[in-house]
């Protein structure tokens, strides 16, 4: 048994009439590890809705995150590579997410609203999660307006996911999947899924599957 990150869909408190805040929020247990099961068989089972949050983007500008000053070149670049493979399932004129190519930030203050998609690196002793995802809705229209991600630093982070460590674009390209509209996935049958909601140490997902793409099609088509 390894150590793990699992997330859960928790709505946190009312922002006003038309906002609310919701977090993904990662948690280190220990689980077993699962084989797959035929992804397409499965995707044909079930409704777009069993594997949406329910919010998504507006499609109509790019969604820009801002990382943390102290993140190194590769933790950014890798950063860029995770939103490419969500960017990448878009169709065609509708605009995704992308790391702006010159700004940093160096705040401690997660999550905070005030219409900056930011990157933390935030070491949060009070909670177990590895990764967390706090997001500002609107309700009325369905869309994301603003969203946090904080990469717990708690925990030991690398770049090529050591045996002891949380590999950055694995934990983020999930993270990032929950911006693009999608949830956690806790059916084991879902265990090689980017979304799936346990991650072992040192495991690397660094590619959206197939199944992950066509829901962002039917999400945004």
């Amino acid at each position: 048994m390894k150590k793990s990150f699992k997330l859960k869909f928790m709505i946190m408190r009312k922002v006003s009439s038309f906002l609310l805040v919701i977090a993904f929020i990662g948690t280190i247990c220990n689980v077993h590890t699962f084989a797959g099961a035929n992804q397409n068989e499965i995707v044909n089972k079930a409704s777009v809705s069993d594997f949406t949050n329910g919010y998504k983007l507006s499609g109509k500008s790019l969604f820009t995150f801002i990382p943390h000053a102290d993140f190194g070149d590769t933790s950014i670049s890798h950063f860029n590579n995770a939103l490419y493979q969500w960017n990448a399932c878009l169709p065609t004129g509708v605009s995704g997410m992308n790391r702006s190519p010159t700004s940093r930030h160096t705040d401690t203050t997660y999550p905070r609203q005030d219409n900056i998609n930011r990157i933390y690196r935030v070491a949060n002793f009070s909670k177990t999660y590895v990764a967390q995802t706090t997001s500002w809705l609107n309700k009325s229209s369905k869309i994301r307006i603003e969203a946090d991600i904080n990469l717990n630093m708690r925990y030991k982070w690398s770049n090529g996911a050591s045996s002891d460590t949380y590999d950055v674009w694995t934990v983020f390209l999930h993270e990032a999947g929950h911006v693009m509209g999608l949830r956690d996935l806790e059916d084991i049958d879902y265990v090689n899924r980017v979304m799936y909601y346990a991650s072992t140490l040192g495991e690397k997902k660094r590619s959206v599957t197939s199944e992950e793409r066509t829901l962002i099609q039917q999400i945004y088509g």
